[in-house]
């Protein structure tokens, strides 16, 4: 949680027009095993998307917890995904696509 909170602060800290950022954890006892995380923005460009997926990416790296899959989905206020990162556990970066729907 107290990882989670910082990836939350220092995103909204950087882009402060976001409407939403929320995760979904799974555990095995009392052991991480992945997390599903989504953040919902105000951006329209593919540029301010692609920047901000970059940031994403960051911060995920700084404050996420490493060893299990993450994947992050980065949608508009309308519902729709904008971008997707994702990362396997035995990675350290992440794969990032951004849709060219704008």
């Amino acid at each position: 949680a107290t990882s989670f909170n910082g990836f939350v602060n220092k995103t909204r800290s950087f882009f402060p027009n976001l409407a939403g950022v929320t995760a979904q954890a799974q555990y095995k006892g009392k052991e991480l095993q992945g997390m599903h995380v989504n953040i919902t923005t105000q951006f329209y460009s593919t540029t301010e998307i692609t920047s901000f997926t970059q940031f994403v990416s960051q911060m995920a790296r700084t404050y996420l917890p490493s060893g299990v899959p993450i994947d992050i989905t980065i949608k508009g206020s309308d519902g729709a995904v904008q971008s997707f990162l994702s990362r396997d556990s035995g990675e350290s970066t992440y794969y990032t696509h951004v849709f060219n729907s704008y």
